[in-house]
């Protein structure tokens, strides 16, 4: 019986000893916050309606970087949420298609000034995108506290539109996003870059008390847009 005792003792205190060796361990992915950004690009598609009195407008535009803040949450070392707030400026110019002669007509009605006929907006955009992220930690050293990752996401987009100095209202827009990356992680920092892709909608009318004519499409911006291969980096800090 003594013996017995004692061997059972024996294998607890070396599981317990086995378990403890840090060797055994891995790194424990921490929810972190921190500083994103993303290269911006001329759109790999584009499809819009701009138009003013039911005239229809040419549109130049030029899409800005996005800065911002990301985060993520782990559920397990698998499978995690992410997303980021960002600020993005694209700069549309635009011209009316037509002649001198529905230029003059448009500016005699005294509802149209010359500045709605050609010129420039800019939409100043608050982007807001979260979802899940599926990856493998082909790395992890609990003795060290390193991590390296490869990662996939797929994201919701949702935002507003900030329009400087133009008679559209601002709009609420829509869309999604996914990418890929790898991610690093030292302890409680975290370093990510990647590449990542999205869809991007809106559509928004003159504000009521500054409409052209009786139906509120007559006056109309609309503007959908796949963004290039854009680049991303990310840096954060764990919460813990």
């Amino acid at each position: 019986m003594k013996l017995a005792h004692f061997l059972t003792l024996a294998l607890i205190t070396s599981a317990f000893a086995q378990n403890s060796d840090p060797s055994n361990y891995t790194y424990e992915e921490r929810p972190d916050i921190g500083a994103y950004f993303e290269l911006g690009g001329q759109p790999s598609s584009v499809t819009y309606d701009y138009k003013i009195w039911k005239k229809h407008f040419t549109l130049d535009y030029d899409i800005g970087n996005i800065y911002g803040a990301g985060a993520h949450l782990p559920v397990n070392k698998w499978l995690g949420v992410n997303g980021f707030i960002g600020f993005q400026q694209i700069k549309f110019d635009y011209n009316l298609n037509g002649d001198s002669t529905l230029r003059q007509t448009m500016l005699d009605s005294l509802i149209i000034t010359s500045d709605d006929l050609n010129g420039n907006l800019i939409s100043r955009n608050l982007l807001v995108q979260a979802g899940m992220e599926a990856g493998v930690p082909f790395y992890s050293n609990y003795q060290h506290q390193l991590m390296i990752k490869a990662l996939g996401f797929a994201d919701g987009i949702y935002g507003k539109t900030f329009f400087d100095d133009s008679k559209f209202a601002n709009a609420n827009l829509f869309g999604y996003g996914y990418g890929a990356s790898i991610r690093l992680a030292i302890g409680p920092v975290a370093l990510e870059g990647g590449f990542r892709l999205s869809h991007i909608w809106w559509s928004t009318n003159f504000d009521p008390e500054k409409m052209t004519g009786t139906q509120i499409n007559d006056d109309t911006f609309m503007f959908e847009y796949d963004t290039p291969v854009s680049p991303f980096f990310k840096a954060s800090w764990s919460l813990y």
